[in-house]
């Protein structure tokens, strides 16, 4: 696991205009196992494909939020949080001086069938931001009534 994690990092620091790597520590409490363990797809290719995904997509991402957006920061930066047992996911959000932030989990990076589908989440996480979904969110209190499907407006 260590070498996969070292191969990562090594092609994900060294990729031209390649993401953001921030490590993050290990959790204090164990994190619960998944009862059936997930297909896992070759470390090696998993990381090529992400770097390959983040150098194609995040230019154009950036580009989109210029365009559609004002005075919003739109300098992305990518994270791989590579903590043993995570669930795979992905998320968006602000870094605490206001810059976009979108992190995969190792796990999910992993379990990618293809570039096709790393895309689609990174896009997707990307949007969140310029979308400002989470500015929305924290201009809305936490209770009151939900529209069908769960969501404030």
């Amino acid at each position: 696991m260590r070498a996969l994690i070292a191969s990562l990092a090594l092609l994900l620091t060294t990729a031209c205009a390649g993401p953001v790597v921030i490590r993050v520590p290990e959790p204090t409490a164990p994190v619960a196992e998944r009862s059936t363990p997930a297909p896992r797809r070759d470390a090696g290719n998993s990381a090529k494909n992400f770097v390959q995904v983040v150098d194609d997509v995040m230019p154009l991402a950036r580009d989109l939020c210029r365009s559609r957006t004002q005075g919003v920061r739109c300098d992305y930066a990518v994270l791989v949080d590579d903590r043993a047992g995570q669930e795979p996911n992905a998320f968006q959000t602000l870094s605490p001086e206001g810059q976009p932030v979108i992190g995969f989990t190792l796990s999910l990076i992993l379990l990618a069938r293809n570039i096709d589908e790393l895309a689609f989440m990174l896009s997707h996480e990307a949007a969140h931001h310029i979308e400002g979904h989470i500015a929305r969110g924290r201009d809305r209190p936490p209770w009151g009534p939900r529209w069908p499907g769960g969501s404030r407006r």
